[in-house]
């Protein structure tokens, strides 16, 4: 099982809700400037996978 750092939770362009691995832009610490993260299928208090689909 791959591990997730900064986990969010966010609605996609897609309109669907997704938990996932937030990706900072490069030198960014904050949080705020995230705008894709990989999708996490499953449930990050249980059973999951991060996988390699990002979304904006």
């Amino acid at each position: 099982m791959t591990s997730f750092t900064r986990l969010v939770r966010f609605l996609a362009k897609d309109g669907k809700t997704y938990y996932g691995d937030a990706i900072l832009p490069s030198g960014a610490t904050d949080l705020t400037r995230v705008a894709q993260a990989k999708i996490i299928r499953g449930s990050p208090w249980g059973k999951y996978d991060v996988t390699e689909q990002i979304a904006v």
